[in-house]
C-alpha cells in the first residue's frame, strides 16, 4: 500500500496527547485507538469526500504515517500542519515526492504538486 510520512521540519516530535485531542477535535475521525499495533502510539481513520486514510502516529513521536495517496491523505495534511505551528514535511513512501506542506493554501494544491512530481 502507498502513503506519506509526514515530520517536523525543524527535527520536533509529535505530543502523542495533543495529537489525540487534535484527532478527536476533526468532524471525519473514527476509530482512535491507542497502541493498538506494535510501534504504533495513535491510529485512527480519516475520511474526506469518498475517501478516507489510515493515520498513525508512530513510536518516538518522530513520524505520521498515512496510509494512502488519496484526497484524504492531502486535506488531513493540510489540516495538521494548520495545528502544527511549525513547517512539517511530507514525503511519499517510495521517495519520489517531499515537501514542505505550508506551502500549500489547500489539499488541492498538495495533491495537484503530488501528480506533477
Amino acid at each position: 500500500m502507498s502513503g506519506f510520512l509526514i515530520f517536523a521540519d525543524n527535527g520536533s516530535k509529535f505530543d502523542e496527547k495533543e495529537f489525540a485531542e487534535f484527532a478527536r477535535g476533526l468532524p471525519s475521525v473514527e476509530a482512535i485507538k491507542y497502541g493498538g499495533a506494535p510501534g504504533e502510539l495513535v491510529s485512527f481513520v480519516f475520511r474526506f469526500a469518498e475517501h478516507k486514510v489510515d493515520v498513525e502516529l508512530r513510536e518516538g513521536s518522530e513520524v505520521v504515517v498515512l496510509h494512502a495517496e488519496n484526497s484524504a491523505s492531502f486535506e488531513f495534511s493540510i489540516c495538521l500542519q494548520k495545528e502544527a505551528g511549525h513547517a512539517l514535511r511530507i514525503i511519499n513512501e517510495s521517495y519520489t515526492f517531499d515537501s514542505v506542506i505550508s506551502k500549500f493554501n489547500n489539499y488541492c494544491e498538495l495533491e495537484q504538486a503530488f501528480i506533477s512530481s
